[in-house]
């Protein structure tokens, strides 16, 4: 008798741990899938607003204002602001010179911005 709830006692303990273990996991994978959702998104919003950016810049009589016009329509939010002589609309910075010329771009995931 004390034999078999000694087994009882150690299976039902491994069971818990188990449920435990593949809980744990399952809220790992969901989060994991989230982020990855996440970054899969922002790379698709900067490479919309590149190809956008490249068709417009591209054309001889491009302007600052036609550029960031292409950068706003192709991004999820067409917010903007300037941040170290950039201007950020969704994941691309836009740097011009004065006479309104696209000079680069850089993305948010740049390390180096």
């Amino acid at each position: 008798m004390k034999r078999s709830t000694i087994a009882i006692g150690f299976l039902s303990l491994a069971l818990v741990a188990s449920n435990a273990w593949w809980f744990y996991h399952a809220i790992d994978a969901g989060i994991t899938a989230a982020y990855r959702r996440d970054a899969f998104d922002d790379t698709a919003e900067a490479l919309a607003q590149s190809l956008a950016v490249a068709r417009v810049a591209l054309g001889p009589d491009a302007t600052r204002s036609s550029i960031v016009a292409a950068a706003s329509k192709a991004a999820r939010h067409s917010d903007s602001f300037e941040k170290d002589g950039a201007l950020w609309i969704g994941q691309l910075g836009l740097r011009f010179n004065e006479s309104g010329r696209l000079l680069s771009i850089a993305s948010a995931s740049d390390p180096k911005q």
